[in-house]
């Protein structure tokens, strides 16, 4: 890596990932979750409220049902009401002077300098049912109280053409600066193309952007290195006795998926363990993908000691799949996933996952995109480290 002498990359630099760990209640991260469609200063504990209720009620009852128990509603934050203030205009900050994109024009009347425009951050995610949403979009807004800056966010409902309308809507609006958030394909499609052209257009423009996605886009990235996770996560059951795996692969075209795939391929060939494509199921990104490619698992008859989960949504619908057909786990099948997302934590049995720093993400993507440099795209990588729970208890005398 070639030495920087931005601030931020040198504060942040690249960290290892910890060894395995046990969990325990005194090991569970502190926060938890977050939405808001509008939010600042004051308003973030009500917009942080309204996410935190938002996945309990969505991901924790597919957690519930995974788990075959219903435990009694409990009192969750009170949602907004009319009376309720939703906007405060915090205090604005100065612009910095940005560099053209190479092959981008400024436009005459739209200085590149960041005059002009609202002090606001417009956030865009694939989706609000998407495992990354509920924490990451907790990350950036905390970041933005303690700054006091206004966060909006937009969906693009897992639709690139709809992405690339909203940006071109935001150009108009000229918000201070953009945060992307979510994979990408594993070939660029045109509208992945077309978006890109329009956030650098932003950029010309004077606005700024930083990405929360894989390595290769042209703007500031945080990188989470899903390659990796799946490699220790491997690594980890392995070493617990686990010698035969399924895998529930998510969509072949989509880069996080793909990369995790990768990462289970390579610790198993590194330890001489074959992985057939008969145990290699495609599947829909949630739950009710996994739901799907857990039967079909089970119509195969494939043999496996552990079923690995592309991600911990698809994992509880495997789940809810095999308890219907009267497996016990993890006496019959282990189960395991990646992501960690935190109300997904009490799925019975307890799931073991890759944690990743969900929340240090937002803040890195929201330090990128408020604190510009002239040194061209910049990376940040973080990893994240394996959790054991009770769904893959050891097969050996380990731990």
């Amino acid at each position: 890596m070639r030495p920087t002498s931005d601030p931020l990359i040198r504060a942040y630099g690249n960290s290892l990932s910890p060894a395995p760990v046990w969990d325990a209640p005194e090991n569970a991260e502190n926060g938890g979750s977050g939405f808001s469609v509008v939010s600042g200063g004051e308003n973030t504990a009500l917009a942080m409220g309204f996410l935190e209720w938002f996945s309990t009620h969505e991901a924790s009852l597919e957690a519930q049902v995974a788990g075959g128990n219903f435990p009694a509603q409990t009192a969750g934050p009170r949602l907004p009401g009319p009376g309720d203030r939703l906007l405060r205009r915090p205090a604005g900050q100065p612009g910095a002077r940005r560099r053209a994109a190479p092959g981008v024009r400024r436009q005459p009347g739209r200085p590149g300098d960041g005059r002009g425009r609202s002090d606001q951050i417009a956030m865009l995610v694939n989706g609000i049912h998407d495992d990354y949403f509920s924490p990451t979009a907790s990350g950036v807004l905390r970041a933005a109280e303690a700054a006091d800056r206004m966060v909006t966010m937009d969906s693009s409902n897992n639709s690139v053409q709809q992405a690339v309308r909203v940006v071109s809507s935001l150009r108009a609006q000229r918000p201070r600066a953009i945060i992307l958030a979510g994979g990408r394909s594993v070939t660029a499609t045109v509208w992945e193309e077309r978006l890109v052209e329009e956030l650098r257009a932003y950029d010309a423009e004077g606005g700024r952007v930083a990405a929360i996605s894989e390595e290769g886009l042209p703007f500031d990235t945080v990188a989470l290195d899903n390659q990796r996770a799946g490699s220790d996560l491997v690594d980890a059951l392995a070493d617990l006795g686990y010698r035969e795996f399924a895998v529930l692969a998510g969509p072949p075209e989509a880069s996080t998926a793909h990369d995790r795939v990768l990462g289970f391929r390579a610790a198993l060939e590194r330890r001489g363990l074959q992985l057939g494509e008969d145990r290699v199921l495609h599947c829909v990104f949630d739950r009710d993908g996994g739901y799907a490619a857990a039967g079909e698992f089970l119509r195969r008859l494939s043999p496996a000691q552990a079923v690995l989960a592309i991600s911990d949504t698809v994992a509880v619908g495997a789940m809810a799949r095999f308890r219907e057909a009267g497996l016990s786990l993890p006496r019959d099948l282990a189960v395991a996933g990646i992501d960690d997302v935190p109300a997904l934590r009490d799925v019975e049995p307890a799931l073991t996952t890759v944690r990743l720093p969900w929340g240090e993400v937002g803040r890195i993507a929201l330090d990128l995109a408020t604190n510009p440099s002239e040194e061209g795209p910049r990376v940040v990588r973080r990893h994240g480290h394996v959790v054991l729970r009770r769904s893959t208890p050891p097969l050996t005398g380990v731990g």
